[in-house]
């Protein structure tokens, strides 16, 4: 999957959860199965996003370690 791919995929969590972050430093509650993509944005800068059974549930601004998770993935 390419960086631009990665990142419409962080865009459209961060929108599904209407810009509204989980609120805590811990990485979101996930199946132990899904799938972790990141691309790099400079040295120190890094987003993450994290695919179930194919879908985007969750993504990660991991160089401020802020986190969105869609609803349904919450515990």
């Amino acid at each position: 999957m390419s960086d631009d791919q990665v990142y419409d995929l962080f865009c459209h969590v961060c929108h599904a959860c209407g810009g509204r972050a989980i609120g805590t430093l811990e990485s979101p509650a996930l199946p132990a199965d899904a799938e972790y993509l990141s691309i790099q944005l400079g040295d120190f800068d890094s987003l993450a996003v994290w695919l179930v059974d194919g879908w985007p549930v969750a993504a990660s601004d991991e160089a401020v370690w802020i986190d969105w998770c869609i609803a349904e993935w919450l515990p």
